[in-house]
């Protein structure tokens, strides 16, 4: 079973593309905290490239901006493709193959953000809603 949960924050700003088929996409990072820390004594992070597509892109692009927490459910999906590199020992231009891994998004969910308000005040705000949940084609309503 290749199935695979990541809770980070987004790593850069969300953009919707468009493929030469007409099918939208939007692909970005998740930055996730590992669990144990560094020689440095801080916790490092992973950078897991992520695709999501069709609605579920366009929703992600409505609400959700760098920085922000994410969880993303999806499967890992690898490839491989050939670069040009030089040898460092003889100089020769050869080909090199790249290894790459991408986490297809299926569901996704926002994680509430913190606030120092009371719940009085934050009734008062207009913002997008925190608890919007995707699975599938079943969209919210918003």
């Amino acid at each position: 079973m290749n199935q695979a949960t990541y809770l980070g924050y987004v790593a850069f700003e969300m953009e919707v593309k468009q493929t030469q088929y007409g099918k939208v996409y939007l692909q970005n990072s998740l930055n996730v905290r590992r669990t144990f820390k560094g020689t440095d004594g801080k916790y490092g992070y992973d950078y897991i490239p992520f695709t999501v597509y069709g609605a579920a892109a366009e929703q992600l692009a409505k609400y959700v901006k760098k920085g922000d927490p994410l969880i993303l459910s999806g499967w890992m999906a690898s490839s491989q493709y050939p670069i040009k590199a030089v040898d460092p020992k003889t100089g020769e231009i050869r080909e090199k193959k790249i290894q790459t891994m991408n986490l297809n998004v299926e569901k996704f969910e926002f994680v509430p953000a913190r606030s120092n308000t009371t719940p009085q005040q934050e009734d008062k705000k207009s913002q997008a809603p925190q608890d919007l949940y995707y699975a599938g084609d079943n969209l919210p309503h918003i």
